[in-house]
């Protein structure tokens, strides 16, 4: 009897131990294993490549989503857009085919600034990891796009003729509702556009960025000795400081400057253009239709010094320049007074003129040598086509032109008719007079053979 003996076991039938014995050798076999361990890694690269597709997919289009985000918002943020913003991002997105993954579109806007964001999200199928159970990629896209201006010159023209001594509707009188609008609108240029009231006096806006000329109007503007003086004007008198315009004049933005202000070396002229106003009162009837009384504060423009029967000084309604503090500005806006007829067209000729190129002369001129206007102001006006800039002319009025009283041309110098028969504080009858404040100059008002005035509306 014959046995094989292993590990204390009897194997009894010899086909047992052949399969046995190839069991072992089969277990101990490593052909193929890099087989299998390649095959894993095939699936693994095949995943891994079918995930990288399905992320350059959603990124392609993500980056068409915020490229074309980045152009809408750059558009519709744009100061010199006429439409409407909002619109503006909205319709780059349809004429693009991605109109329907807007999210949100957000304008704000200020008189120096708009800014805009708008976001945008569309999701992806995926064609590989929908196997790991991610059917879809968000594809996000946000943006703001902002432009301000960086300097901004106002010419802000006032109505101060006798119209707006009249009732306001909403109470007070139109005078009064016209400071509140000013005082207001210079707070918000000068210290902070997103304000509402009441007012807290915190300042954002960066200081010598914004300047705010002040022109008070009425039938006249009253300009000051020192500014008068920079333009090429006659010097028929000082006592005042107002300009008559002629209908050539509206055909251009400039005032014309003092020549010798333009070019030191400039020969003084002998024959200025720029007319200085009379001193006369044409509306102060004294002894006939022959002659006039003259009033100062009835005068076609008021002195350049003293003071109105109301008590104002009659300087209160000069121009005021490149300002850049708004409670200078307000402080002046609360002397303003109303009196006189209504010339819109005058003011807001003086209001684009005081904003001309051509007017940066002067403007250094009053800031170095006469302190009227801040030196940070000096190299203003900038060209129109100075980026990030802007010059705007606010009018505020009640209504409409009326008339304006001037001499004729022919009565300007030589052998005028007017000239004065007498000059005392003689009170004129029924004509409210004042004997500390108003001084009577009366004039002679010759006329030619057909009765012609020597004035004229």
């Amino acid at each position: 009897m014959s046995a094989n003996v292993k590990n204390n076991k009897t194997i009894d039938n010899p086909g047992d131990a052949k399969r046995a014995e190839a069991g072992r050798i089969f277990w101990r076999d490593e052909d193929g294993s890099l087989l299998i361990f390649s095959l894993f890694l095939l699936i693994m690269m095949l995943m891994i490549a079918g995930m990288s597709v399905d992320l350059m997919r959603s990124e392609t289009h993500r980056a068409r989503l915020q490229a074309t985000l980045d152009r809408a918002v750059l558009a519709g943020a744009s100061l010199e857009q006429t439409l409407n913003s909002e619109d503006v991002v909205q319709d780059y997105f349809d004429k693009a085919g991605l109109g329907q993954f807007v999210t949100g579109i957000n304008v704000v806007e200020t008189p120096t600034s708009k800014m805009v964001n708008a976001s945008a999200e569309m999701s992806v199928g995926s064609y590989f990891m929908n196997m790991l159970g991610v059917y879809s990629l968000h594809a996000p896209a946000a943006g703001q796009a902002e432009e301000s201006l960086t300097d901004v010159e106002i010419s802000m023209v006032v109505d101060v003729s006798g119209s707006m001594s009249q009732a306001a509707s909403s109470g007070g009188t139109k005078i009064d509702v016209l400071k509140a609008a000013a005082k207001e609108f210079v707070y918000l240029m000068q210290c902070d556009p997103d304000a509402e009231q009441p007012f807290d006096n915190v300042c954002v806006v960066e200081d010598d960025t914004v300047s705010i000329t002040m022109v008070p109007y009425n039938h006249q503007v009253m300009l000051g000795e020192d500014v008068i003086q920079q333009f090429n004007i006659t010097e028929e008198h000082t006592h005042s400081s107002c300009v008559d315009m002629e209908a050539d004049d509206y055909n251009v933005i400039p005032v014309e400057l003092d020549p010798q202000l333009v070019d030191p070396l400039a020969l003084p002229d002998p024959d200025p253009d720029v007319k200085r106003s009379t001193q006369l009162d044409f509306w102060t009837g004294y002894g006939g239709s022959s002659q006039k009384g003259a009033r100062d504060h009835k005068r076609e423009c008021q002195p350049n010094s003293g003071t109105h029967p109301n008590g104002s000084l009659y300087s209160d309604r000069n121009v005021h320049l490149y300002e850049n503090d708004y409670q200078d500005l307000e402080d002046a806006i609360d002397n303003l007074y109303a009196y006189g007829n209504t010339s819109i067209d005058l003011a807001m000729k003086w209001g684009a003129a005081f904003l001309a190129p051509e007017f940066g002369p002067a403007v250094t001129n009053l800031a170095n040598n006469y302190g009227i206007i801040p030196t940070a102001f000096v190299g203003r006006p900038f060209s129109y086509t100075r980026p990030r800039s802007k010059k705007v002319v606010v009018l505020m009025t009640d209504g409409k032109n009326t008339s304006k009283i001037w001499v004729e041309d022919q009565y300007r110098d030589g052998m005028s008719p007017f000239y004065a028969v007498r000059s005392d504080h003689t009170a004129i009858p029924g004509n409210n007079w004042n004997a500390e404040t108003d001084h009577l100059t009366v004039y002679s008002e010759a006329r030619d053979n057909a009765g012609n005035k020597p004035y004229r509306h």
